[in-house]
Formats: structure tokens, sequence, C-alpha cells
């Protein structure tokens, strides 16, 4: 479906419906340089839909079939984007946002904190965030990551886009604006809005039941990234490290956690979780 938001963007919203009576109701938002597609190429979304959860898969501004495209930041995805989608799930479903559940993957799921805890968007009943960290490196922080996101912005300052497709890095372009936002927080060690609201500082008063996880391979958020974010939530499990030494298939990276069929068994996990059947995925 197409789900218009009131600075003119309209987004693609994909739903997956489950076979029979929905356990739950999971409105699912995607990684940067991506769009949801390879939430649903692989089977992720379907087996999640097999196992009873209504799933909507939502695409960004400017990423798979949304639009328009002109430069953004990550302040419209938290105001516009995110709330719009929420309100369409719930409209089509008839389940109230307090109802329904969410997944967020890396940027996804830092778009989903920031809309719930400054009540841009409702809070849901659960949240799962997938590979979701923070980068904020700060002075004295880890000088590559500072760099590369530096690099990166800086690619897109004459274009008005990093190109992400170019570089072979993602399969959707980002803007300079943007990129020059995330850039800003690795500089300076704070997770901040344009007009600086501390979004880390909102987001640790959300007691919103959250389950983050992550994969031993991810070289984008590793397991103390992760933890650091989770830490951060009132009312977060364990963070769940999914590889080989925890008894799973293999040692996912940042996008193999949704498409290599053998982690179905975790699969099944953040089901449970998301359908409220289980205290830990």
């Amino acid at each position: 479906m197409s789900v218009g938001t009131p600075d003119g963007a309209r987004l693609a919203v994909t739903r997956i419906r489950p076979r029979g009576r929905a356990r739950a109701v999971c409105l699912a938002a995607h990684a940067m340089m991506a769009s949801s597609a390879y939430m649903r190429s692989r089977g992720f979304a379907g087996h999640l839909a097999d196992r009873g959860i209504d799933v909507f898969l939502l695409d960004f501004r400017g990423h798979g079939a949304s639009y328009p495209a002109p430069p953004w930041t990550f302040d419209d995805l938290v105001a516009f984007d995110l709330p719009a989608a929420v309100w369409a799930v719930s409209k089509a479903t008839g389940a109230g946002p307090g109802e329904m559940v969410f997944l967020g993957h890396s940027l996804g799921g830092l778009v989903g904190l920031a809309a719930f805890a400054t009540g841009r968007a409702p809070a849901p009943a659960r949240i799962v965030l997938a590979s979701t960290s923070l980068w904020l490196e700060g002075r004295g922080g880890s000088l590559a990551r500072r760099g590369l996101m530096t690099a990166l912005a800086a690619s897109g300052a004459v274009s008005g886009w990093v190109p992400i497709r170019r570089l072979r890095i993602g399969t959707a372009d980002e803007p300079y604006p943007y990129m020059a936002q995330l850039a800003g927080w690795a500089l300076s060690g704070r997770w901040t809005s344009l007009g600086g609201l501390d979004y880390r500082e909102v987001v640790a008063r959300l007691h919103t039941p959250a389950l983050a996880v992550t994969g031993e391979g991810d070289r984008l958020c590793r397991p103390a990234d992760a933890e650091a974010m989770r830490a951060v939530l009132p009312g977060a499990a364990p963070l769940r490290r999914v590889g080989v030494r925890h008894g799973d298939a293999l040692d996912p990276d940042h996008f193999t956690m949704f498409t290599r069929p053998a982690l179905a068994p975790v699969w099944d996990e953040l089901a449970s979780w998301l359908s409220g059947e289980g205290e830990r995925a």
C-alpha cells in the first residue's frame, strides 16, 4: 500500500499476511543504504507470517518504491515517515498503535526508538532491535569509524548524494544532509536532532519491552555496539548474540541475519518475542 506523509512523501508499505488469525501485527523498518527487499526476498518476512505475524514492511522515503527523493535528514524519518506508517498499519488492521509490535533493523531501529521516545509515534507493545547501534565515537573514539563516516558524507557534498550503489556498499544512495547528520554524531559523540534534541536522553525514558539482537559476524554492529544501545533502554531484555558458539547455524553479518534460511530457529525466536510468547528471543 502507499502511505502519504504530512510533508508530501509517498511511502511504500508491503503487507505479508499470516495464515489464519494474526498473533501480532508487526511494522518492520529496514537498514540504511537499502530497502526492505532483503527482508522478503530470502523468506524472513514470510517466515514470520507463517508463524502468525501480520507483517508490514516499510520503505523509508527515497528507498525501494517510496518517493520523492529530494534530500532528507534522519529527523524527517522520525517526524514523518515512521508516524505515518504506524497510523496506516493501525487503520489497515484495526489494531491500536499500542497493540502493534515493531522490528527495526539498524537505521530502522534508531528511527523507531527516536520516534517512540519523542512521542512522534505512539509506542508499540514490543520492540525488536536488530543490529541497532550508534557510532558515537567522539574525540576519544575509533579514528577508523569517524574517518569512514566523514569520508562517506564528504563524497556527496558536491552532487548532494552519497554514491552508495557506485561504491557497492548498498542498494540505495543516501542524501548528503542525512549522511552529514550521521557523521556529526560520530564526530561529536552525541545522538542529536538538527535542532539540538538529545535523542539518547529521551530514549533512556522509553520503557517499552525491547529485545536487542546482533550477529557475531556483524562488523557494523558488533555485540559491544548493540549492548551499548540496549543498555540505554530501561525495558530491554538481555542481548541475544547470534552465532555458532551460541548454538546457531552461523555467525551472521549485518544483512545475513535476515537472508539465511539456516537461521530459521532464530526467526522463530523473534516471532515468539513479537507475539508476546517469550521473555527472550
